[in-house]
């Protein structure tokens, strides 16, 4: 899984950035084989005012799949990564099992239609020897 971490409008820290690369790890650990790349954004709203306006931006790019895009807003950083990356996680599973299902339930499909064209076939078989 590729990561790309951006800072806008806010000091780049390698704490940080570390801290969003583990973060990330632990949340797609079990969902990195469906993962193209993940783009973070991380910026300071309106600068040193203060308040609700650290943003954290969470794009994921799956494989074979649309792209994952999660906007979250809080007065921490750190709340709006946590949540954001969260979220995306969530989302993506939501999605590959959604996927999972429609697969499923598609291969069922093909199975029955199978299985008729067989019984028609071992119908057919018994009427040509039959004569």
């Amino acid at each position: 899984m590729k990561i790309n971490v951006n800072f806008q409008k806010i000091s780049s820290d390698n704490a940080m950035a570390d801290y969003i690369d583990r973060r990330l790890c632990c949340a797609f650990s079990r969902l990195a084989h469906a993962v193209q790349s993940t783009v973070i954004t991380v910026m300071d709203i309106n600068g040193p005012k203060g308040g609700v306006d650290k943003l954290c931006r969470v794009v994921v790019k799956p494989v074979g799949l649309k792209s994952i895009v999660i906007t979250e807003r809080q007065a921490d950083l750190k709340a709006a990564v946590n949540r954001s990356i969260s979220r995306a996680s969530q989302t993506l599973s939501r999605k590959l099992k959604r996927q999972k299902f429609f697969i499923k339930q598609r291969f069922v499909e093909l199975h029955r239609d199978l299985q008729d064209d067989v019984n028609g076939f071992d119908q057919q078989l018994e009427v040509y020897h039959s004569r």
